[in-house]
Order: C-alpha cells, then sequence, then structure tokens
C-alpha cells in the first residue's frame, strides 16, 4: 500500500498537483527513484485522473553534468524540489572592521535573506517555517555613526579656522619662506587633504592649471571667498604650458564667465592674437571651456560640467533650469552675493554640446562631407542582438529552412505615450532643433507635409474591439514611437508627434519610416490596437508614395497585442492576437516605449528626446550580453519545467484526445481562420442539436440570437429610460423614443414567429392583454418563454430544454464579459493612477471609467435577469465575503488565496463531457503553447547573443577603417608638401594645424575600436558559457510534440 500523500502542492495555473510519494528504493538509499504521483484538477470538474512518474534523484557526489541532463530539450525527467538550508551565524561581526564594500554587501544579504524567508513560508507550510535569525549591528551600517556624530561636527568645525597656533605662519608652499602677516593668509577650499595656508602669489602660482578652484582669504576672523581673478590669476589662451604670449587679447570688457561644477567663475582671461593664431571659440575649445557664443564669446562652460549635466539629464532627468540654480547656489546661498547668472548660456550650451558630441560618437568627424552629409537615422543607437541584414546575419539566412526561419524575424512593438504633451509655446521657426531626422524623431518638416497631404485622404475607421482604451483616446495628444521589444531599444526614425490621438495617418508613418532600415522577410509588429490598425494598412499604404509594401519585396507582417494591453480587448482579440499562441515568438512580451519628458519648444524638445533616447538605448547596448545570459539561464530552466508539466499534462489524458488536439492546434498555427482552439464555443451545442433537427426534418426552435436582442435591447432601453432624469434634452428624450418604435417593431415579428412554434401561445397572450396585465412600455413587453409559462401551458420539452441550454451559454458569457471588463477597470485605474494629470484628462479619464461601469452592471444585470444564484452552482460557501472572512481566519495571502466562484464558473460532472473536454483542450493547448515558447525563446536568444557579438565586431571593425583612413590622409599629407622646414611660417603652421587635427581622429577612431573590441569579447564569453546548454549540440528546431 503506498504511503499516505503529503499536503498537496499546487502549481499555479497548471491545473495539476504533483505529490512527492518516494519508491522504497529511494527510501533505502541516498540514490535512486523518487515517485511522483500527478494528479490533474479541474476548478469546476474535480480531480479527473491520476499517474506516477519516476524521477532519478542524483547521488550527492555525482558530477554536473548529471544535472545538465534536464536542460536537454528532450528530457523528461524533473529534479526533486530542493530544500532551504540555513547557516549558523555564532560571531557576530563588528561593523566598525568592515570596510564599505563589505557593509554593503551585508545591507544585500540581509534583504536577500528576507526575500527568500518570505518566499520558504508561502510554499512550504507551517511545519517548515524557519527561524529568523538574530539581526547584527552590521546590517544596519548607518547607526554605528550615532556615537560619532559630535566628533564628525568637531572635524567640520575644526576646517573652519586657520588650523595653526603660529600667529605668523610660515607660508604652507615648499621652498617659501614667506613668514604670514596676522590677519592674512590664502588656501583652497577644494585642493588637497588639508586646507594649509599660502601666501598670494604662492596660492596664485599653484593655481594656473586649476583656475576653477574656489580661494579663501583669512581675515583675521574667519575665511570669506575670494576669487582667483582679485588674487591676479590670468588665464592664456592660444600657447601650451606656461609660454608667455607676446600678443594678448584681454576678453571683451575683461569679464569673462565659466561655468564648473563648483559653480559661477569670473575668471581672468586673455586670447591669443599672435599671426596664425586660430579664433577665439577654437581657443576656448582647446583649452576645454564650450563658449556660449561664437561672436565675442564672454561666457563657457567646462566639459566637465556640461558631461556631468547632460548624464543628470538621463538619470535623475534634471532640467538645465534646476541645474543652473544649483550651480547658482553653490557659488552663492546668501541672497547678498552677487554674481552673473547664466541660465540662458548655459541651456544654449548644452544643445550645441550634445548635438557635437552626437557628430562625433558616430563619426560625422570623419566622413568628408561632415554633419550636413548625415542620413535620416545614422546616428541612432542601434540594437545588437536584433537581425541586421550584411551586418549581423548568416550569409544564407535567406535559404534557411522554414523552423529556423523565426530567427530571423524582426520584432517591433509600437506605442503612444500622451504624457509627452508640449505646451504651446515657442515654434519651430524660433527654435528648429539642431538633429533634423538623424536619430530616432522624424524630421518635422517633411513630416507635417506628409500630415498635410494625406490628413484627409485617410479615414479613421471606427473600431469593432470597443474594450480598448487607447482608441477612446484619440483627441489626446502626445508622442509616439517603435522600440524592438524583446530588446527595448528605440528605432530609428520610427518617433513623433502625435496632433490629436493615435491616427493611422501617424502610425503608418512612423511604421514606413522605421520599416525602412532593416528589409526582412518577416516582420512581427505589437501594438496594442493592432486588431484594429492592421485592417486596412494595405488599402492605405497603397495611396502613400511608395514605401516597403508596395515594394516588390514586401515583408511577411504578423500583428499582434501586447500582453499587457490583452486582456482590455474583446475575447476574439485575446486568442488570435496573444503572443502566448503564436508560434516563433518565444517569450517576446511585445512591450516596449513609455517615457516622459518636460514641456520646451519643438526644436528643443526633438533635441532632449533624442538624446535621452540615444543614451537609453546605449545603455541597454552596454548590459545586452549579461542582460540575455540572465535571460537565457532562466530560459534553461523554464524550458525543462514547462515541456515536463506539458509531457506529464498530455500522458495523463486519453490519447485520442490529445492526437485530435495536435491536429487542431497545428491547422490553427498554420492558418488563423480555422478552428480556434484555445477559444470555448458556446453556442456550438445549440448549434449542432440544430444540425441534427434538419437532418431529421424537424423545425429548429426560434434562433437564440433573435431572443438574446431583444431581451438586451430591453434591458438597455430600460437602464437609460432611467437615466434621463428631469433635465435630459430633447434629443436626448428623441433617441430614446425613436428606439422605443424600433424595438416595438422587432417585438411584434418575433410574436408571429413565436406563434409558429409555440401555437398555443397566440391565445394565452390575447387572454392576457384582455385581463390588463400587458405592460403599456416596450421594455416590459413579456417575450413568454418557456421558462415563463411551462407551469401554465403544456410546452415541447425540446423547447424547454433548448431554452435551459441557451441560459446556460447566456450565463457564461455574461460572466466571461464580466471579468473582462472587471479587467479593463483595474488597468484603467492603473492607467489613471500613473498617466492621467490634470482637469482635462482626469475628466475624460473620468468618463471612460463610467462607461466601463456601466458595462460592469449590464454584464451582472444580463447574469441575475431570472435566474437564482444557484443556476450555475453557486453555494452560500461561495460568497465573496465569507471567502475573505476564511481567508482572514486561516491567514492565507495571496498566493494561497483561492479564486472567488465568479473566475471558476463552470458546469460540474463526473464524466468528461463535452464541457469538460473543452476546458482539458484549451488548458492542453496552453500548456503545450508554453512549452513552445519557452523552446523557442532558447534558439531565440543564443542567436541573439551571437549576432550581438557579430555586431560590436562588425563596428570595431569599421572604426579601425576610419582610423586607417585618417592616418593615410596624414601621410599623403606630409608626402605632398614641401619640407616642413622650408615652409612659410603661417602655411607651417597651417599644416601643423591638419597633422594635429588627423591625429586626433586617428585616436578618437582607435579608442572606439577598443571599446567595441572590448564588449565583443565579453558578448562572446557570455555567449561561449551557455549557448551547449541553450541550444545543445546536435539538437534540431524540432519542438515538443508527443503525437
Amino acid at each position: 500500500m503506498a504511503p499516505p500523500l503529503p499536503k498537496r502542492r499546487k502549481r499555479k495555473g497548471d491545473g495539476f498537483e504533483l505529490h512527492n510519494v518516494p519508491s522504497k528504493a529511494a527510501r533505502s538509499s541516498s540514490s535512486g527513484t523518487h515517485r511522483q504521483q500527478l494528479t490533474i484538477f479541474d476548478d469546476r470538474n474535480g480531480k479527473l485522473e491520476s499517474t506516477h512518474l519516476d524521477v532519478t534523484i542524483p547521488r550527492p557526489n555525482e558530477t554536473a553534468s548529471a544535472s545538465q541532463k534536464a536542460d536537454d530539450i528532450s528530457s523528461t525527467q524533473m529534479a526533486p524540489p530542493q530544500s532551504h538550508y540555513t547557516a549558523d551565524h555564532s560571531v557576530h561581526d563588528d561593523p566598525s572592521t568592515k570596510t564599505d564594500d563589505e557593509l554593503e554587501s551585508d545591507e544585500n544579504d540581509w534583504q536577500d535573506e528576507s526575500e527568500e524567508e518570505m518566499d520558504v513560508q508561502e510554499t512550504s507550510g507551517p511545519s517548515k517555517t524557519r527561524t529568523k535569525r538574530k539581526p547584527r549591528k552590521g546590517d544596519v551600517p548607518f547607526l554605528a555613526f550615532i556615537d560619532r556624530i559630535d566628533d564628525i561636527v568637531n572635524e567640520l568645525l575644526r576646517l573652519e579656522g586657520p588650523g595653526t597656533l603660529s600667529s605668523n605662519p610660515l607660508c604652507s608652499a615648499t621652498g617659501c619662506k614667506v613668514s604670514l602677516e596676522p590677519g592674512s593668509g590664502y588656501r583652497c577650499a577644494d585642493c588637497g587633504p588639508q586646507a594649509s595656508l599660502f601666501c598670494k602669489s604662492c596660492l596664485v602660482q599653484l593655481h594656473k592649471h586649476r583656475p576653477f578652484d574656489r580661494p579663501e582669504v583669512w581675515t583675521g576672523t574667519h575665511f570669506a571667498r575670494a576669487t582667483f581673478k582679485s588674487l591676479g590669476l590670468r588665464i592664456q589662451l592660444g600657447h601650451i604650458g606656461d609660454v608667455t604670449c607676446p600678443c594678448p587679447m584681454t576678453a571683451y570688457d575683461d569679464s569673462f564667465v565659466v561655468i564648473h561644477s563648483n559653480g559661477v567663475h569670473e575668471i581672468g582671461l586673455d586670447f591669443c592674437s599672435c599671426p596664425g593664431a586660430t579664433d577665439h571659440v577654437s581657443q576656448l575649445l582647446r583649452a576645454r571651456l564650450f563658449p556660449a557664443t561664437v561672436d565675442k564669446p564672454k561666457t563657457a562652460a567646462t566639459f566637465s560640467v556640461l558631461k556631468l549635466l547632460q548624464m543628470l539629464t538621463f538619470t535623475a532627468k534634471i532640467s538645465c533650469q534646476e541645474f543652473t540654480q544649483a550651480m547658482d547656489r553653490i557659488t552663492g546661498n546668501t541672497g547678498v552675493d552677487q554674481f552673473p547668472k547664466r541660465y540662458r548660456s548655459m541651456l544654449r550650451m548644452l544643445r550645441v554640446w550634445r548635438h557635437t558630441r552626437l557628430m562625433k560618437r558616430f563619426a560625422r568627424g570623419h566622413d568628408p562631407g561632415g554633419w550636413r552629409a548625415t542620413e535620416s537615422g545614422a546616428c541612432a543607437v542601434i540594437c545588437p542582438a536584433c537581425p541586421h541584414p550584411n551586418i549581423n546575419l548568416p550569409a544564407n539566412w535567406k535559404e534557411c529552412r522554414d523552423k529556423e526561419a523565426f530567427l530571423y524575424w524582426l520584432f517591433m512593438a509600437l506605442d503612444a505615450n500622451f504624457r509627452l504633451k508640449r505646451k504651446n509655446v515657442s515654434s519651430d521657426v524660433r527654435d528648429p532643433g539642431l538633429i533634423q531626422g538623424f536619430c530616432y524623431i522624424l524630421k518635422d518638416g517633411p513630416f507635417r507635409e506628409y500630415l498635410l497631404k494625406y490628413a484627409e485622404k485617410i479615414v479613421q475607421d471606427k473600431s469593432t474591439c470597443n474594450d480598448h482604451d487607447a482608441i477612446k483616446s484619440s483627441s489626446i495628444r502626445g508622442g509616439k514611437g517603435y522600440a524592438c521589444s524583446r530588446h527595448d531599444m528605440k528605432r530609428p526614425t520610427g518617433m513623433g508627434d502625435l496632433q490629436k490621438g493615435e491616427r493611422y495617418i501617424n502610425m503608418d508613418r512612423f511604421f514606413l519610416s522605421t520599416a525602412e532600415h532593416d528589409r526582412l522577410k518577416r516582420l512581427i509588429v505589437s501594438y496594442d490596437i493592432a486588431c484594429q490598425w492592421r485592417v486596412k494598412l494595405q488599402e492605405r499604404c497603397q495611396q502613400y508614395e511608395a514605401n516597403i509594401l508596395t515594394s516588390e519585396s514586401p515583408p511577411e507582417i504578423t500583428f499582434l497585442v501586447p500582453k499587457f494591453h490583452l486582456p482590455a480587448h474583446v475575447e476574439d482579440c485575446r486568442t488570435k492576437f496573444s503572443f502566448n499562441y503564436t508560434p516563433g515568438v518565444g517569450r517576446t512580451d511585445g512591450e516596449a516605449p513609455e517615457r516622459g519628458t518636460r514641456e520646451m519648444g519643438p526644436g528643443s524638445r526633438r533635441d532632449t528626446l533624442d538624446d535621452c533616447f540615444g543614451d537609453s538605448n546605449w545603455q541597454k547596448v552596454t548590459n545586452l550580453a549579461t542582460s540575455l545570459h540572465e535571460k537565457g539561464l532562466e530560459a534553461i530552466q523554464q524550458r525543462a519545467n514547462q515541456i515536463a508539466a506539458f509531457q506529464e499534462f498530455d500522458s495523463a489524458l486519453p490519447e485520442n484526445l490529445t492526437k485530435s488536439w495536435t491536429a487542431i492546434v497545428q491547422k490553427w498555427e498554420s492558418n488563423p481562420r480555422s478552428r480556434n482552439p484555445y477559444k470555448a464555443e458556446a453556442k456550438s451545442p445549440l448549434a449542432e442539436e440544430d444540425k441534427a433537427a434538419l437532418g431529421r426534418g424537424e423545425d429548429i426552435p426560434v434562433h437564440s440570437d433573435v431572443t438574446a436582442k431583444i431581451e438586451e435591447s430591453q434591458r438597455l432601453l430600460d437602464r437609460d429610460t432611467k437615466e434621463l432624469g428631469q433635465h435630459s434634452t430633447d434629443l436626448q428624450r428623441a433617441r430614446v423614443i425613436e428606439r422605443a418604435n424600433l424595438l416595438r417593431r422587432k417585438y411584434t415579428a418575433w410574436i408571429a414567429l413565436q406563434d409558429l412554434y409555440m401555437p398555443g401561445i397566440a391565445s394565452y397572450r390575447k387572454s392576457q392583454v384582455e385581463e390588463g396585465a400587458a405592460s403599456e412600455t416596450v421594455q416590459r413587453l413579456p417575450l413568454y418563454l418557456p421558462s415563463d409559462i411551462i407551469a401554465l401551458l403544456p410546452i415541447p420539452a425540446r423547447l424547454a430544454r433548448y431554452e435551459f441550454r441557451f441560459r446556460l451559454a447566456q450565463a457564461d458569457t455574461a460572466l466571461t464579459e464580466l471579468r473582462a471588463h472587471l479587467i479593463l477597470r483595474s488597468q484603467m485605474y492603473h492607467s489613471k493612477k500613473i498617466f492621467t494629470h490634470g482637469t482635462h484628462a482626469i475628466t475624460r479619464s473620468h468618463s471612460l471609467l463610467q462607461d466601463v461601469e456601466k458595462k460592469i452592471r449590464n454584464d451582472a444585470a444580463l447574469y441575475i435577469a431570472d435566474s437564482s444564484w444557484e443556476a450555475m452552482g453557486m453555494t452560500a460557501d461561495d460568497d465573496a465575503g465569507k471567502d475573505r472572512k476564511k481567508d482572514k481566519e486561516t491567514g492565507m495571502g495571496d498566493g494561497r488565496r483561492s479564486m472567488t466562484w465568479i473566475w471558476r464558473t463552470g458546469d460540474i460532472g463526473d464524466s468528461l463531457d463535452d464541457a469538460s473536454e473543452t476546458v482539458l483542450r484549451i488548458e492542453w493547448c496552453k500548456s503545450r503553447a508554453r512549452a513552445h515558447r519557452w523552446q523557442e525563446e532558447c534558439h531565440l536568444l543564443a542567436e541573439e547573443m551571437r549576432r550581438t557579438a557579430v555586431f560590436l565586431k562588425s563596428e570595431e571593425n569599421g572604426w579601425v577603417k576610419r582610423a586607417e583612413a585618417a592616418a593615410s590622409t596624414s601621410i599623403s599629407l606630409t608626402v605632398e608638401s614641401a619640407p616642413r622646414d622650408t615652409l612659410p611660417v603661417l602655411e607651417r603652421l597651417a599644416l601643423d594645424e591638419k597633422t594635429i587635427l588627423l591625429q586626433g581622429k586617428v585616436a578618437y577612431a582607435h579608442k572606439q575600436a577598443d571599446i567595441r573590441r572590448r564588449m565583443a569579447a565579453h558578448a562572446q564569453a557570455k555567449l561561449d558559457s551557455i549557448v551547449d546548454k541553450l541550444v545543445p549540440p546536435g539538437s534540431s528546431f524540432e519542438l515538443v510534440e508527443l503525437h
């Protein structure tokens, strides 16, 4: 007799349970087999079938190769669940003896252990609750500072004094013997571990190459702020080292302001006016100072502060105004200090800095045509893992087998962000922008011309998927963009502004523009409303100018809806446009775009967004090898789990069923218009009964759709009539009256039809009218269905049975719609909380929520209509309030709480009837789809990691070629010119300038090549460490099928 089963452990969403039952051999040795009993449950039909699966348990000293077998794509075994172990920390570490890294590690370890402990208590039950270890001082390192606060304050106060006991201290400079007078002396607030006192000349001499430090002067009572300009320091441009310029030129009005990372500085600055000297802008740039103007510059910013501000805009989303205010307060935070304010100058410098660095990074300085020869999208950071022909794809990728073709599909995601709104400030004339379609946002001029040309020609069709919010938000302005949906990297020239909502004309332009950059055979395009947008896309593209879809070899396109947005769609969309059920997409979710910026002028906004998108993409590129490696580790584990789960589920089902289901789902995958195996067809039993009746020569009953539509019209009319109120308009009342007249005509037609199938009903209806029982309003007119009069008149049993089955299907449909609308309401509340701001947007969002609330009430009314709660199997124990009370008493959290009755209602039976078979078929198909998607994910990740390494190597080769070209130009320049010593002074200076510039180009190209070389080596190392597990040697692209 088998030992009693332990407390069952249910897997989420799988519909089956595993029980660990050690076999006799396993109980007598450390290695053997471990028998797991598989019990398949259905929430509506109870336990269906059980089976056992023997799983090998490796010995403790077995090599790692045994465990790796579970990673094989054809593996059918599952490793036993791992136990959790804890170490006994008997020694309490003293945080004072630890380094910063060790303290940081302690904090992370404590957080990890806390999370692990919660997981153990969730999954293991009360008997396995682990004892929490005692906290250590090192868990919260900052508490160790409490006893030292007074010491720290004293040290800070000590630095406010001169730091010497002598009344006439010597200058601290090496070799200087000057004795400082009482009440005198200077120091630098930014230099050295100690703020020593210096004489004026020594401090100036020491800071000839550090002119942007902050000097202080000792007044005899305290240190006061000073400037190096007031101490006599002058900065000479145009010469290297300490060479004295024979022809210095003082800056305009001898007033020059430099913004550095430690504040705003007024300095003494001299330009060089020697023969052959460069202009003032070039002299400033060579001193690493970025000028605010090109004509008589009086303000500049250091390269370091511009780099800092640009990085802060990426990471902290700080604006230039906020940063400039911070610099002003660092310079003087009392309100009485007078110093120049340079916000507008800083804003101008930042914009030009961004643009010039962009041109530099994308080798525009190495192009003979310069930045004006830049092509559309040429300065976008593109995704190394996506397929790019002639860069990272095999030479024969077009001839690959059909089963391998999904490796070379391009995944794109489109989304609109209605928070990317811009106020009506400035204009393109005053603020044109510098980046004209070079990166991610389309060039504004041609885009506006396109809108003017086709705005009236392209009609926005009415949505048939009316549950989705994106279509209802069609009057909201914002931004839209494309990204690769697998790696969330913005696509080149795939973004732009929305003028009024998500109009198809905008979406079409962005899609066609970005798709031109990579001409591939197959595109997977995800979009919130792809179900509507795709319908007439080809027809619209025929009206536009020549594009990729009207070319001789247009790509095949599969349209899908992102996983997060899919629940908000109607039922048909939830299977037809699902990533989970589409072969070849792996575990792609289709979610990518969404980002916010501040409001500004049109050109500045586009430049800022392009810069931020570029940084976002580059950050993802630098982490791509690591993130793909981590996804690969997860995919390997999930592949084994899902394959095992599918095989176990399949083995417990009748083989004839699973064979037929395999054929059905394969047919649907090749032709989505065929029968959908993931969808329960509620009306099919009624249709089959009608078919059988016709076969016997019998008349079929009145079509259920007619009855349902009349009942629905009555219910909606009754609701709308009650909502009219005393202050309704004439137009509102007229519409209700018109609907009532239309419904009365339908009702009259219904009576004539009903009399054919229920002859006795005519006399009964007439008697009711004579007795005054008929309602005066059309929404109250009775239909006299079998359930209404079965106790009064003889009714054919077939009609009563037909209505009963129809009512079950109707209630099931009502609950399905109710679930969908509840999910939609939850999503809309979530979106409203995050994205909706401002009175207008909140009011509109509230109106949309009211529409959904109406649908929820209507679904509930349809279900409740004339039925008791027990009609669908609800009992008193299923009441939601009692569920919550039970949960509270048992202490069950969300991970253990059972679903309320509304989510699990269905037919209950002991045998595998049609309803049970439908439920099992859907769950079986979902389990199969999960197994297939994870297998595809492993192949996709291996290919993406390979493409990443190849792409980076290709970029390295490109920079090497640029370095060689610049070096070749430098050599030819030297050979073609006369000997340098024989050239006139000015020609010699010009030759030197060109040679030094070419040296810089060569050095920068080698620097970029080295960066790509190291990144490619890192990506290749990550690939080599995991590729054999993702795609075991000798494995094929065959997905696991049991039949």
